[in-house]
């Protein structure tokens, strides 16, 4: 009797641990840290959502601008909004429904999302723009950032009390400093204080515009978190002009998180500076019988800053400290906790050298400040640059035949599953 007792027990417990966390508002989710990831992906699966749970991903940032459900090439962004010469000023309602449906998923699989727009109307993603290049009306002017506020309105109606959401980001990277009007080309060396009082009122204001779109969220949803991005694509250095949002009593809106991406130096983390042929060191010949040269490695004197003809400085852990203090300086300026703080996207190309110590470098430091963040990305369906369980040597042909099936490389991931990089991030998963 008293194993049938046990097992029942067993059973009840089971089911109460396979359950999704409740939480009473969506902001008590982010009262303790959280580490997730970024689903920037063609095609959503619940395998996918499956797979971070089993490895302590707390929460996605899901991109659904991205998505290719039966749609042509030649119409890749009109998810949601529509298309660049005619978007729509409120969520197509098929793809709502199809949305909601993921949304269920995340939510039954225990991963919640933070719903995050790559394109608006007016504001249009560069690699879904015309000619590749970042559509930029919205910062240019007043009725086109209208547009976008109403859309988002309409749309946080739309899913407002829907479990699946943990928070609304309401532009992925926006970059008003790069709109026609007053023009600001480089974060590193111009003063950003100067530049935003020259812009103070015009559609470049970030700060304006977020007011005024967090003003129309909180007609139909008074208590959704809302993620906010800094300028200059999210850059920490925008943190020196970025506001706080305040509420209808003048105090800081506890439901808001401000949030910035980290992949500087540019010039080392974020494209290849290597001839690397099956991943060998600095200084050894690969398999090829070719010498492997890098421009740059971490730590190093690289390049900083968007300017052709930019300095180099010397970057390391100290030098990532001092990049992130306008982020500490926002906090100490606005009286803002570090649970309201979001590293939304951050990573460095796998096959670059000394990956590990770089990826290592800035975890510890977000850990320390116990800010959230997000590592870019995990199992993405179209590039496989950051895509960590696969190591740091170029992926075999036969990664792209599997890909392109709808499958996932399963084989390469458990093949690859103790590698430097991938253990970097599931140790500090571990440790919640």
């Amino acid at each position: 009797m008293l194993k049938v007792v046990i097992f029942f027990l067993l059973i009840f417990s089971y089911k109460l641990s396979a359950q999704p966390v409740q939480y009473n508002k969506p902001i008590d989710f982010w009262e303790s840290q959280k580490k997730g990831t970024n689903f920037f992906n063609e095609v959503e699966k619940q395998e996918r959502f499956k797979s971070a749970k089993e490895i302590n991903i707390s929460f996605v940032r899901m991109a659904p601008n991205k998505w290719q459900i039966g749609v042509p090439k030649n119409k890749k962004g009109n998810f949601l909004i529509g298309t660049q010469d005619n978007p729509s000023k409120t969520a197509i309602e098929a793809d709502t429904k199809y949305l909601k449906s993921i949304l269920d998923i995340a939510y039954k699989e225990d991963v919640p999302v933070i719903l995050t727009m790559l394109s608006l109307p007016h504001s249009r993603w560069s690699q879904h723009a015309k000619g590749e290049k970042e559509e930029r009306k919205i910062w240019e002017d007043f009725k086109a950032q209208d547009d976008a506020i109403v859309f988002w309105k309409e749309l946080a109606r739309e899913l407002k009390g829907h479990k699946g959401i943990v928070a609304l980001n309401i532009r992925n990277e926006p970059s008003p400093e790069r709109a026609k009007g007053i023009p600001f080309n480089d974060w590193f060396t111009e003063n950003y204080e100067q530049w935003n009082e020259k812009i103070k009122g015009t559609p470049q204001d970030l700060n304006l515009f977020y007011k005024k779109v967090v003003s129309a969220i909180r007609e139909v949803d008074k208590d959704i978190p809302i993620v906010l991005d800094s300028g200059f694509f999210a850059t920490p250095w925008a943190f020196k002009i970025l506001e706080a949002i305040k509420d209808e009593n003048g105090n800081n809106d506890p439901n808001i998180l401000y949030s910035f991406h980290s992949y500087e130096p540019y010039n080392y983390a974020s494209r290849p500076n290597c001839n690397k042929i099956d991943g060998t060191k600095t200084g050894e010949t690969s398999k090829a019988g070719i010498a492997e040269k890098c421009k740059y490695n971490y730590p190093g004197m690289i390049p900083t800053g968007e300017l052709q003809d930019a300095k180099s400085i010397e970057w390391n852990k100290e030098t990532m400290i001092k990049f992130l203090s306008p982020v500490n300086d926002f906090q100490k300026r606005n009286n803002i906790p570090s649970n309201r703080i979001l590293v939304g996207e951050f990573g460095v190309y796998r096959t670059n050298p000394d990956a590990e110590k770089y990826l290592k470098d800035m975890i510890e430091i977000f850990d320390e400040n116990k800010w959230h963040w997000a590592f870019y990305s995990f199992r993405e369906d179209n590039w496989d640059k950051m895509d960590y369980e696969l190591g740091d040597k170029n992926v075999h042909w036969t990664y792209w035949d599997i890909v392109k099936e709808g499958k996932f490389p399963v084989k390469l991931y458990e093949e690859n599953k103790n590698n430097r990089l991938w253990k970097v991030i599931t140790n500090s998963l571990k440790n919640k």
